[in-house]
């Protein structure tokens, strides 16, 4: 049995996980005001005009849509009290989810990922990030198939 000292340390960790997560939502939907026209004066679009409209813009405006929406769905699917009462809608948005990362933030991040403005190691590291990121969620999918919760022990909702 945890102690309550862990029990509070592991409120107070999902608490700002949810604060960050929700941070970066906001500031990638504050941000769309640079992007749509694109601004390629200043911030992340800067110096990114000579290729922007060969290709980029797609996978670009594709994770800058579906990545601060797989971050709430996410948010939504780790809420206890939600999977408990619509375990119908749980499984449905899990589903929805993983199609969302697979389809569209992880493969639009490693196209993004070869236009890394900083150099082949920055490359990398998003291409990596963007693996990371499906494998993840595979493996989330599948804990989830099996009616494992994040802790490893059995779920109490009926299957996915």
């Amino acid at each position: 049995m945890p102690s309550d000292h862990s029990k509070r340390l592991g409120l107070a960790l999902r608490l700002l996980v949810f604060l960050l997560i929700v941070k970066v939502t906001i500031g990638v939907v504050l941000s769309f005001g640079g992007y749509l026209p694109p601004q390629f004066e200043s911030g992340f679009l800067n110096g990114r005009g000579s290729y922007f409209w060969s290709g980029y813009h797609l996978a670009f405006y594709c994770h800058i849509v579906s990545g601060p929406w797989s971050l709430l769905l996410g948010l939504l699917q780790l809420s206890e009290r939600f999977r408990r009462r619509h375990t119908g809608w749980h499984r449905k948005l899990g589903r929805v989810q993983v199609a969302s990362v697979l389809l569209l933030v992880s493969s639009s991040g490693l196209a993004m990922s070869f236009y890394a403005e900083t150099g082949a190691v920055a490359g990398v590291g998003f291409g990596s990030l963007a693996v990371a990121t499906a494998l993840c969620v595979l493996l989330g999918w599948r804990s989830a198939g099996d009616r494992r919760s994040i802790d490893g022990l059995p779920s109490t909702a009926s299957g996915c």
